[in-house]
């Protein structure tokens, strides 16, 4: 090689330097409503899953999540490959602009209870955040709330707070059911209790813990997170119209950039892997056999509230119009 010609060894550094190069990284983009601390703990599990692909996360309440990637979508840019919020309605829109891609050959739908997977295999439910009554110790028992119903007693003027339907997902399901459940004067009564919707789960969660407002609708997970941390000033109620369990989805966007990682990523949460790190995180798992979250009542020794695809796309059209109502009745 000493007396090769320069233009040689010019190639041979090149040829060199192209097998060395690293290929690069895919990215995929996940738009979730987790809690940073539950984020936290798929972080490590999935890039030890997947090594090379450099994974980034978008985290917030669901109905700021849709707004975002609505505010992309319009823009014709989305980032997000998988999507992962509590808000089906949102889901069930997206699946109707076409802009979820299907999934027929990803053999994880198939664990997944009847009517859990839409027929355009677009959209599975995974998991279940559930609203229940929560309250601070410092209520006495006898005035702890045992309906839904029992929240617009007067005696609660003042003492009430839940999540804000305009940036949580949860809550605006809910909102829904409460809505189906008691009419539009519920709300009115409500108001008239002065009850505090503001931000999301966490921050309702925080003024029930305080004191400041020591009653309210609250997802279980958020007493369970309290508990864990020591905090045994909180508790919480099955309501006796049965707890609200939001069905919560997940889906891979059809512009997803890299769709075969996405695919992968998004079977990876369906597996026992990911469903442990969920029920860590305090939620209920979709699939059967799943284990309960600590400190949380076993699935289906309570009563849920019943739910269906073919019942959310028909609230769905209505959305809008209770998000409006609850605005202007309760937010006033």
């Amino acid at each position: 090689m000493k007396n090769s010609p320069k233009w040689l060894l010019a190639l041979l550094a090149l040829a060199f330097a192209s097998c060395t190069q690293k290929t690069p990284q895919k990215e995929i983009w996940i738009y979730a409503s987790f809690y940073r601390e539950v984020i936290a703990l798929y972080e490590p599990a999935l890039k030890k899953a997947f090594p090379d692909v450099k994974i980034q996360w978008f985290q917030s309440g669901s109905e700021n999540v849709a707004a975002k990637l609505q505010t992309e979508i319009a823009g014709g840019n989305p980032q997000a490959d998988l999507l992962i919020t509590s808000d089906l309605f949102f889901y069930l829109e997206l699946a109707k602009q076409g802009a979820l891609l299907p999934l027929p050959t990803s053999p994880g739908l198939a664990h997944l209870p009847a009517g859990h997977v839409s027929s355009d295999k677009t959209i599975a439910v995974t998991r279940y955040p559930v609203m229940v009554l929560a309250w601070n110790k410092s209520v006495p028992e006898a005035d702890r709330p045992k309906s839904y119903k029992d929240l617009v007693n007067p005696k609660y003027k003042d003492k009430l707070t839940m999540p804000s339907p305009l940036e949580s997902g949860t809550a605006i399901t809910s909102v829904m059911y409460l809505k189906q459940l008691f009419g539009e004067d519920y709300f009115k009564q409500l108001r008239k209790n002065e009850i505090l919707a503001a931000g999301g789960n966490g921050s309702a969660m925080a003024r029930i813990q305080s004191g400041e407002r020591p009653v309210g609708l609250v997802l279980m997970e958020n007493v369970l997170q309290a508990m864990e941390k020591g905090n045994s000033s909180v508790g919480f109620t099955i309501p006796a119209e049965g707890a609200i369990a939001i069905p919560s989805p997940m889906s891979v966007l059809k512009t997803t950039r890299n769709p075969e990682a996405a695919q992968k990523i998004f079977e990876w949460f369906l597996g026992p892997e990911a469903q442990g790190i969920l029920t860590k995180g305090w939620a209920y798992s979709a699939l059967p056999g799943s284990p309960h979250p600590t400190g949380a009542p076993a699935w289906g020794s309570f009563k849920t509230l019943p739910w269906s695809l073919e019942t959310f796309a028909t609230w769905g059209v209505e959305k809008q119009a209770v998000k409006d109502l609850f605005q202007n009745t309760v937010l006033k």
